[in-house]
């Protein structure tokens, strides 16, 4: 089922990078939008708004790199949504609702 693949997508990232270790640190808080890292190799985005829309939020606690979102993956193998993160601030774009889970 849907549900069961969003879940282990979640748990595999989390069990993978042992995110359940790494310091909980809030990034942005908007009506609208809550983002908070885990460690440096986590960003967790969500929203209680159903509409699709794009924020700049800050990023500092995060190391440099490839972020790819768990949530979105053709064929179980290829990430379609990724950013690579090089500075202080990065602009994520949330589709009709959905959360999101880089790593």
């Amino acid at each position: 089922s849907e549900l069961y693949q969003y879940i282990a997508a979640v748990n595999g990232a989390r069990k993978g990078l042992e995110i359940y270790d790494g310091e909980f640190t809030q990034l942005w808080e908007e009506n609208d939008l809550y983002a908070y890292s885990r460690g440096d190799n986590a960003l967790i985005v969500l929203t209680n708004n159903g509409e699709s829309f794009n924020r700049t939020i800050n990023v500092e606690t995060l190391k440099d790199g490839r972020f790819c979102n768990v949530f979105d993956v053709e064929n179980e193998t290829e990430f379609m949504d990724c950013f690579v993160k090089s500075g202080y601030t990065q602009s994520i774009d949330i589709d009709q609702g959905a959360g999101k889970f880089y790593v």
